[in-house]
């Protein structure tokens, strides 16, 4: 699966959008987030996605996808995470991506992420 979005703990998505980082919120965490089309999606070992799944590039072996609309498909999913991000009053100034079985890494004000 492919995904625009950062790879981040549960608590930093709440964090993220003013939540109080107990488990408690992470309803109202997830219901804020499907208001404006986003998403917090399992990945691995504590880690989730925030964002969007690009299914475009989800070919079979008996379909292929253009180079061409493959990126198309990325910059326009890129886009659609950014202006949801901003809709939705995500503070993306300062937060830790994770690393998978590495550790995490402060970044600031990154652009979303191409996932895999």
């Amino acid at each position: 699966m492919v995904y625009v979005g950062y790879p981040i703990t549960i608590k930093t998505a709440l964090s993220m959008f003013g939540f109080s980082e107990d488990y408690d919120n992470r309803p109202a965490l997830d219901y804020h987030l499907a208001k404006h089309g986003l998403g917090l999606h399992f990945y691995d070992k504590g880690i989730h996605i925030l964002g969007l799944h690009v299914p475009l590039l989800m070919g079979n072996r008996d379909s292929y996808i253009s180079v061409d609309d493959g990126v198309d498909s990325i910059l326009t999913h890129k886009k659609m995470v950014v202006e949801s991000l901003v809709a939705a009053g995500a503070n993306l100034t300062e937060f830790d991506i994770q690393i998978m079985e590495g550790d995490a890494k402060r970044v600031y004000n990154p652009p979303p992420y191409l996932i895999s």
